[in-house]
């Protein structure tokens, strides 16, 4: 899949800390790790991330509000973007 865009930009009507909520819950019963951000944006600008090793390789989904996809603020856009490493090594979301 080189190459190949899977993240994806959603609208929440609601408020950021409810759907924030809502990825934190989900990702940590899946039995992903939630990682603090330690830029010192909060969460409810910068998103948020998890990692876990799938297949022998580290993963980190992101729930990011920094969307360039043409929704605005005013939507409450965001973005669920996976991520790896190429060699599969540690990954670490911020």
């Amino acid at each position: 899949m080189h190459g190949r865009d899977v993240s994806r930009t959603y609208a929440y009507p609601g408020k950021r800390d409810e759907m924030l909520s809502f990825y934190r819950r989900a990702a940590t019963e899946a039995g992903w790790a939630f990682e603090a951000n330690r830029t010192g944006t909060p969460d409810d600008v910068a998103g948020i991330c998890f990692t876990k090793v799938l297949d022998g390789r580290w993963t980190q989904p992101t729930v990011d509000f920094r969307v360039g996809s043409g929704y605005g603020p005013e939507v409450g856009a965001y973005r669920v973007e996976p991520g790896s490493a190429v060699d599969g090594s540690a990954v670490h979301c911020y």
